[in-house]
């Protein structure tokens, strides 16, 4: 096995470990339907177990999702199961249908990003969370038709365009709302290096590639943070686990692995105390980890990196940025 390799069967093992020793578990948060959440990808795996749990909180829910005919399976899987879980426990009282709603997103490409955001203004005039969870990993350098390496494009890139152009009606919002970025552990593995962001040099390796993906998610939460006008708008990261999903099973490389994943139900639940628990309100730039904040590494907290890599992005994406930026970040 290589030194990597090894690297990453012992964080799967260590973070297993955490979670088992971990009481995890988030509070049920009272929403209504005026509480409106995105979860993008949220037709499987972690975001569906987020999107599902939030709307049973009583929100209304928009599964932002590339495949629409999986998106409507997943709409009508969350419904049997709540039908179900009525049945088991004889609630009343409560709606007995989820307000959930798909919407198409394809985040490998900016025009379906920006189509997405003007389709979903259109419709919400506030929205109460952005929980960022779709995601693509690779074994091999890929790009999009815009260009970049796709795993920069979609776990981070378009990310950050969907968190700029949302901030206005966060912040109208008013009400503890917040963005939560669907990070990972791996970032530890991920460099910035600015003649390499799109894998031109060389492809280091996927755990490389895709850890650069999730450092700068992380370092974009500290920077968002750091300059928000009002900072009315928690923005924080978290790291799931490695959780069984399509993604994850799809990779051979992670078949000697998939008996230490984690379900997807289990990875939710931090993502869902960082994006609804009370207890962390008003509580901006932190990184989850078993459903609690945990410290981050001196080099993802560097605050002249961050800056570099935010100009550098900015540069990248100033056909897509809104134009009343400065009104709400300090650039």
């Amino acid at each position: 096995m290589s030194e990597e390799k090894e690297v990453f069967a012992r964080q799967i093992r260590e973070g297993r470990q955490k979670a088992e020793a971990s009481d995890l578990g988030y509070p049920e948060v009272k929403l209504t339907e005026d509480d409106v959440y995105i979860v993008t990808g949220a037709n499987t795996g972690i975001g569906y177990e987020v999107a599902k749990n939030i709307a049973r909180m009583g929100a209304k829910v928009i599964l932002a999702c590339r495949n629409m005919t999986k998106a409507e399976k997943a709409i009508q899987q969350m419904q049997m199961e709540y039908e179900k879980s009525f049945e088991e426990s004889s609630r009343s009282g409560e709606p007995i249908t989820l307000n959930v709603v798909k919407m198409e997103l394809d985040l490998s490409s900016f025009d379906s990003t920006m189509k997405f955001i003007e389709t979903f203004k259109a419709q919400y005039s506030n929205l109460k969370g952005l929980i960022c969870n779709a995601g693509v990993v690779t074994t091999e350098r890929e790009l999009t038709k815009d260009g970049n390496e796709i795993m920069f494009q979609v776990n981070f890139l378009s990310q950050f365009v969907l968190n700029l152009h949302f901030l206005p009606l966060l912040l109208k919002n008013g009400n503890d709302s917040r963005i939560t970025l669907v990070s990972s552990d791996s970032y530890i593995e991920g460099a910035i290096e600015f003649d390499n962001m799109n894998c031109e040099k060389q492809f280091l390796s996927t755990f490389n590639v895709y850890g650069k993906s999730k450092l700068c998610q992380v370092m974009s939460t500290y920077w968002l943070s750091r300059h928000l006008k009002n900072k009315s708008v928690t923005i924080t990261a978290c790291n799931p686990g490695f959780i069984q999903t399509q993604m994850t099973a799809a990779l051979d490389m992670l078949n000697p692995y998939m008996d230490q994943t984690l379900s997807p139900e289990v990875g939710a639940k931090t993502v869902i105390k960082a994006a609804t628990s009370p207890e962390y309100k008003g509580q901006t730039a932190l990184f989850f980890d078993n459903c609690q904040p945990i410290p981050t590494t001196d080099y993802a907290r560097d605050e002249k990196l961050q800056e570099k890599l935010i100009q550098y992005v900015m540069g990248i994406l100033k056909p897509y940025l809104p134009k009343n930026l400065e009104d709400y970040i300090e650039c």
